[in-house]
């Protein structure tokens, strides 16, 4: 539907309107926040939606611009207003902007398109006002063939490439990923291409521009034909839009890849916003695409745009690199210098090949194509290498790894604008995808955390702000005062340097400075605060009023509610080693620094030695009982010392929280004949099975062998005195067995008084049915997880016990009810 303009326009005369020769760079595209609506109505058989504008105020202002309903159009008729909500895979929800809002004005020829624009944005009804316009491809033609794909294996200059070869020996992809393809569409049967479409658009323009950028990024590989893509085995969606007419178009692409799948990760965009005269410009109704894009945890690459005469690059921004959490991706050559039509600006991250790449292109062939278009997928092809890889990344990890990754370019003697460090020539340098999988793999560790709720910092006086598509606030303008929330963190693990630390925005609760806020999660680092154990994260909160002056509250959480979200990543290194020590046992550090040395030592000399320089540890004096293990590391490390708690011997015999009184009941335990019970050992630190021997007529509910110390048996038929034993095991030091003497009664004598719990499964709460007659006795009824750590417990007279669930976690749970000298346990299953 986005591709195509209505076939009535076909059937109207050429002096009927000028909708027929729709040109959007002679149009403005106009949100109103109230007062303007569409209308669905029956022209000629067919159903159309047209503008209407209810309210009188408004019509009037427009008139006075020359603007009414027949001269409006509904911008986006595809967009349904139910799709303002979007379920995502992980049952969140995210706030799409309302495009039934959104109409389309053509500006007469007597009037100026800024003027216009000026005076719609004054208007209280209108949220925003801009110029529509369309997309152009960056892409600079040459006729100079290579016959190797130098960006991915440089011979001319050695080292001067992605470093993908190095790459592929770590990792080649996975074919569950989708990297969609926003351009001029792709050959669907081209010999490199053909297996790895999935779903989107047909066909191709823009002279197959699209087609040489999908190459780049994900052409089959290893196959003995063509080229080879940066990531082997992923998948391509295309969405074209070479044939758009607009910026709407624009939006509705992005959000279609978007929702294409979940497993559709990365986003490439080798193109530029341009208005009539091809000159860039930005557009609030496209930025909102990728925002949803960001906010559904998708990493957009960008191109950074090329300049319009070669060998003078544009040093203004280019859109969509220009917009916030993007990658935007410069252009580099065989020497490793910066593309002399590579734009250059602070917004640009990194660059990659661009000049003179061989890939996939019309009629089945190959050819060489240089532009900002061919370094794009260069990056986003290692984006979806990364996530492949690490499926836990959420897009500002993709984006930091990649930038950090990066061999800086430094050419001083070559003019193109580098030097050390971050440069806006060449971002954080030339992307290394080796090193950027590398980073992900040990010694390198990479941990994602969060932390909820912060102290305001600081505060600003009361201001206008624009919200679009930010949850939970409708779009429009309001009157707001934001606070800095910030938060101290600690880190968990000992780093041998100071690591690299940065916010992610997904799953974040609080908000940027931008204006407008598109409702993009938001955690930053605070500048100069990173140490080798800690840091200070930043994040803003708006206090919100209307422009009446209704308070509205806190967006998008009060400071004592807003997550932030963050990532560590450095070399940490770590203990490695049993827990228990029967006899010896070996330790070593993992993530050890090259430069380094280890010295061992042992807090209980006496009862545990270990060998400072090979950490073989050994029980001495036939100890039992606790020790700790420290590991120094010397040099390279900052003098990080790692610990170990340890115990040396046999378990405790009588500990108050580690005890072994074999299986729980008071002997004799007595029961009612053909009744199905269950038994639990005491729990024996260290133990990894538990082995029931059962006596005749006995059956057990699974194995006799368990992981727990719980089994559940059916009693025999018979009346009788029997035996049951649990032996607890550990295969390295010991195994100890306990017995339980049962009683078996005919049933309807004596036997056990408690009910099963109730409902089981059990969602907020459960019944327990301690006693059936009306006794004074008193219970115990206490409930225990699975590490035998007791979350419920109480003495009650009564028959019956309700045990509230709703503060814990979904799982299972055993509970144990003790009346007399009869003791029962029983399973109980939570599941909110």
């Amino acid at each position: 539907m986005k591709k195509l303009l209505p076939l009535i326009i076909l059937l109207l005369s050429l002096n009927t309107h000028l909708k027929a020769q729709r040109d959007p760079s002679k149009e403005i595209l106009i949100f109103f926040k109230e007062g303007a609506n569409r209308e669905a109505k029956q022209e000629n058989g067919e159903t159309i939606l047209r503008p209407t504008i209810k309210k009188q105020r408004l019509k009037s202002s427009l008139a006075k611009l020359g603007i009414n309903e027949i001269n409006l159009e509904v911008a986006n008729p595809k967009f349904n207003e139910a799709d303002t909500i979007k379920a995502m895979k992980d049952n969140t929800y995210l706030q799409l902007p309302n495009m039934a809002k959104l109409f389309r004005f053509r500006v007469p020829d007597d009037k100026s398109k800024k003027d216009l624009i000026e005076a719609l944005n004054k208007l209280p009804e209108v949220l925003y006002a801009e110029a529509n316009g369309s997309v152009a491809p960056l892409l600079i033609p040459s006729d100079t063939r290579f016959n190797q794909q130098w960006g991915l294996r440089n011979t001319t200059t050695i080292g001067a490439d992605i470093h993908a070869e190095a790459a592929w020996d770590i990792y080649t992809g996975n074919a569950n990923n989708i990297i969609g393809i926003i351009d001029g569409g792709v050959d669907a049967t081209h010999v490199d291409l053909n297996d790895k479409i999935s779903g989107g658009d047909t066909g191709f323009g823009w002279s197959g521009h699209g087609i040489h950028v999908a190459g780049i990024a994900a052409a089959e590989s290893n196959n003995s034909q063509g080229v080879s893509g940066v990531d082997w085995n992923a998948r391509i969606h295309a969405q074209r839009i070479d044939n758009t007419s607009d910026d709407v178009d624009t939006f509705n692409a992005i959000v279609d890849a978007v929702d294409f799948s979940p497993n559709l990760f990365v986003i490439n965009n080798s193109w530029s916003l341009v208005d009539e005269n091809r000159i860039p410009k930005n557009s609030l109704t496209v930025r909102q695409a990728f925002a949803y894009a960001y906010k559904s945890n998708r990493t957009s690459v960008v191109s950074m745009g090329n300049s319009h005469v070669v060998g003078q690059p544009t040093d203004g921004t280019e859109f969509p690199a220009g917009f916030d959490n993007v990658i935007a991706v410069g252009a580099s050559d065989i020497s490793d210098r910066v593309a002399n039509f590579s734009n250059r600006g602070n917004h640009i991250d990194v660059t990659a090949p661009g000049v003179n790449i061989m890939s996939t292109f019309t009629n089945g062939g190959y050819t060489n194509q240089s532009g900002t278009s061919m370094a794009s997928p260069h990056v986003a092809g290692v984006a979806s290498l990364l996530k492949g890889f690490n499926p836990s990344l959420a897009n500002d990890d993709i984006e930091n790894i990649i930038r950090l990754s990066a061999d800086d370019l430094n050419n001083p003697g070559l003019n193109d604008g580098t030097g050390p460090g971050f440069d806006q020539s060449s971002g954080a340098g030339r992307v290394n995808a080796e090193r950027a999988l590398n980073f992900l793999r040990a010694p390198f560790s990479l941990d994602k955390l969060s932390a909820t709720g912060g102290t305001v910092s600081s505060s600003t006086g009361f201001f206008t702000q624009q919200f679009l598509a930010a949850s939970n606030i409708a779009d429009g303008n309001y009157v707001v005062k934001r606070h800095e929330v910030r938060r101290q963190i600690t880190f968990s693990k000992s780093y041998c340097d100071i690591p690299n630390v940065w916010g992610v925005g997904f799953n974040a609760r609080g908000w940027s400075l931008a204006n407008p806020n598109f409702g993009e999660g938001f955690t930053e680092v605070v500048p100069g605060t990173v140490t080798q154990t800690g840091a200070t994260l930043r994040t803003f909160v708006y206090e919100v009023t209307t422009i009446g002056g209704t308070a509205l509250g806190f967006f998008p959480a009060t400071p004592s509610n807003v997550i932030f979200s963050y990532t560590v990543h450095g070399i940490a290194p770590t203990l490695n080693g049993s827990n228990l020590i029967c006899a010896t046992a070996n330790y070593s550090v993992a993530n050890q620094p090259i430069v380094s040395s280890i010295t061992w030592s042992s807090s209980n000399p006496s009862g545990l030695s270990i060998n400072p320089t090979t950490g073989v540890a050994t029980r001495v004096n036939n100890y039992n009982g606790p020790a700790t293990i420290t590991a120094t590391i010397n040099g390279g490390c900052g003098g990080v010392n790692l610990q170990r708690n340890v115990w040396v011997g046999n378990p405790p015999a009588d500990n108050s929280t580690l005890i072994w009184t074999g299986v729980r009941g008071t002997n004799p335990v007595t029961l009612n004949t053909g009744s199905t019970n269950q038994y639990q050992c005491d729990f024996v630190p260290y133990a990894d099975s538990y082995t029931w021997v059962l006596p005749r007529g006995f059956r057990a509910i699974g194995s006799t062998t368990t992981s727990s110390p719980f089994i559940s048996i059916t009693t025999t038929s018979q009346v009788g005195t029997y035996t049951l034993l649990c032996r607890a095991n550990n295969g390295a030091c010991f195994s100890w067995t306990s017995s339980l003497t049962i009683n078996v009664v005919s049933s309807g004598g004596g036997g056990q008084q408690m009910r099963a719990a109730f409902p089981n499964p059990a969602n907020d709460s459960f019944t327990v049915k301690v006693k059936e007659e009306d006794s004074k006795e008193v219970a115990e009824v206490a409930l225990f997880n699975k590490s035998m750590e007791r979350v419920y417990y109480v003495k009650t007279e009564e028959k019956e016990v309700i045990v509230s669930t709703t503060n814990l976690l979904p799982g299972v749970y055993y509970l144990n009810v003790v009346l007399g000298k009869e003791v029962t346990q029983k399973q109980v299953v939570i599941n909110h």
